[in-house]
């Protein structure tokens, strides 16, 4: 009876035992085993998203280098981060480059922290011609990445594939609140000014003026012919001429004490005769005036 009893133990012992043989992975040490993923191993276990990985089974970790990490600078969580590189199916590498052209969505451990908005903690994976391609499923964002090569798998527990860029997901790139904010702002703002110059039609008050130098110039014009007439006194100043007329006649009188010793008759005659004269030499003024 004691061996019998014995049965139930041994069997406990066998189950645990191979329960034991089938513990899921240790991604940690996995790892351990890839130098350039030293960087990657380091944040898995400080963020202790390791530990989340190792609770899980049928997973595919997009695997990042040292020497792209090297380079990596973010404010966001890290950890989030890392956990948008954990797809929660298993991908070998031929099993992604055997997928559709088309998109195919997968979620990632991001989705299950609540964190995200919808179906901000999916990835698309594109096959392409030009090889395997990862990318948020979220429009706006510009993080994408293409597939290097195996790194090392668990057939149906884990898949480990190099990628050649960090994927940030959507609702958490920076670059997202930065860029639509100030283009809203500026963009309609810039219309604004312009309209605003418009009130720049005032200078056409200052074309206006112009026609007021054009009436000074008219009323100049109105003092020059005013002084055009100021000739007219001229011919006016040679009837002061006609005096010397008058001065000659004393001759005249002169000659008429000559006829002391004349007869009247003689006497008309010289009257006559200077009154000739008198005449001539008015003629003769009047010609060299």
């Amino acid at each position: 009876m004691g061996s019998l009893r014995a049965v139930p133990v041994l069997a406990l012992l066998f189950i645990a035992a191979v329960s034991a043989q089938t513990t899921p992975f240790n991604i940690t040490t996995l790892l351990a085993q890839f130098p350039d993923f030293s960087e990657l191993n380091r944040l898995l276990s400080a963020t202790n998203v390791s530990e989340e990985i190792n609770s899980r089974q049928s997973l595919t970790l997009l695997a990042l280098s040292n020497s792209v990490l090297s380079g990596f600078q973010t404010t966001l969580d890290v950890g989030d981060v890392l956990r948008y590189h954990v797809l929660l199916q298993f991908f070998s590498i031929d099993d992604l480059q055997a997928l559709p052209e088309n998109a195919t969505g997968v979620t990632t451990l991001l989705q299950t922290t609540g964190r995200v908005q919808e179906n901000a903690g999916e990835l698309n994976i594109y096959n392409t011609p030009a090889g395997v391609v990862f990318g948020p499923t979220v429009l706006g964002s510009t993080s994408n990445a293409s597939l290097v090569t195996n790194i090392s798998r668990v057939n149906y527990d884990i898949s480990v594939v190099q990628i050649d860029r960090v994927l940030i997901p959507a609702p958490l790139a920076p670059a997202s609140e930065p860029t639509t904010a100030p283009a809203s702002a500026p963009a309609t703002s810039a219309p604004a000014p312009s309209s605003g110059t418009t009130p720049a039609s005032a200078p056409a008050p200052a074309s206006a003026t112009v026609p007021a130098p054009a009436t000074i110039p008219a009323s100049g014009p109105a003092p020059a012919s005013a002084t055009t007439p100021a000739s007219a006194p001229a011919p006016v100043a040679k009837p002061p001429a006609k005096p010397p007329v008058t001065p000659v006649e004393p001759p005249v009188t002169e000659s008429a004490p000559a006829p002391e010793g004349s007869s009247p008759g003689g006497n008309g005659a010289g009257v006559i005769k200077g009154g000739i004269i008198t005449v001539f030499a008015s003629l003769v003024t009047v010609l060299f005036m």
